[in-house]
């Protein structure tokens, strides 16, 4: 959990009070996983927006051989596993606006 939340999170330990000890220990473990995720799928769009990763393209340089036609044929290979990433943002966006039982996922 970045530095900047703590205090937040902390505080919102505190205000638990009428919960049972199960329960608040519950609520705050999904807290943690929620921003642990957030944090990773951030750094991973970063990355993708930055540029520092992308899908590369290959061009099938035997594809107009046969048909004779001007227009090129292009593969495109994901080894960055950039697909992953934008499937795995969008799951978590759908499950934050599922709402869940947690306050962290509204």
């Amino acid at each position: 959990m970045p530095e900047y939340r703590r205090e937040d999170f902390l505080e919102r330990l505190k205000a638990i009070g009428g919960a049972t000890e199960n329960e608040s220990l519950k609520e705050a473990e999904a807290e943690v996983e929620f921003y642990e995720k957030y944090e990773i799928i951030k750094d991973n769009l970063i990355q993708i927006d930055s540029q520092e990763i992308m899908i590369e393209s290959i061009l099938n340089e035997e594809y107009d051989d046969w048909y004779n036609n001007i227009c090129e044929e292009f593969y495109y290979v994901d080894k960055s596993g950039i697909s992953d990433m934008l499937e795995e943002a969008c799951h978590f966006v759908h499950t934050c606006d599922a709402g869940g039982d947690h306050a962290a996922w509204r």
